[in-house]
């Protein structure tokens, strides 16, 4: 099967952004490292590894179920520190690091990280949430 028009002719601008299996000789776009263990090793990774924005997505979960339907996530703040590789296991965890009110809005802000089997930080991140408050109308309501 002919690569399309428009992928041909990206392969042949960025030849560095293809890669070339060597048993086969067949052509194949460089996110494979996501799905074969042997693509994934030829760049020093143990197997193949995640979509590490995923990791990302999960802590907006986290951060979303934690405030309910009423608070309001505000600033969501990740870095990609290490692969999380297929096979392993990932939590998602955070904890409260500061509470308080500015410009009229009851913000928390929250250290929050994706920690696999190993104990190791694979995604730190901060995030700060609005909550409601007695004394203020939750922002579903107004």
């Amino acid at each position: 099967m002919e690569p399309t028009a428009s992928a041909s002719g990206t392969r042949r601008r960025h030849p560095s952004w293809s890669y070339t299996d060597p048993e086969t000789g067949i052509t194949d776009i460089p996110e494979m490292v996501h799905a074969e263990d042997a693509m994934a090793q030829e760049i020093g990774v143990p197997g193949a590894y995640d979509y590490g924005h995923q990791r990302i997505c999960w802590l907006g979960n986290l951060m979303t179920n934690w405030m309910g339907d009423d608070g309001f996530l505000k600033k969501l703040y990740a870095e990609l520190r290490r692969f999380n590789v297929l096979g392993d296991t990932t939590w998602s965890r955070g904890k409260v690091a500061k509470k308080y009110v500015e410009n009229g809005e009851h913000l928390v802000d929250c250290e929050i990280q994706c920690v696999n089997q190993r104990g190791e930080t694979t995604v730190p991140g901060k995030a700060t949430v609005v909550l409601p408050s007695r004394s203020v109308v939750p922002i579903s309501m107004r």
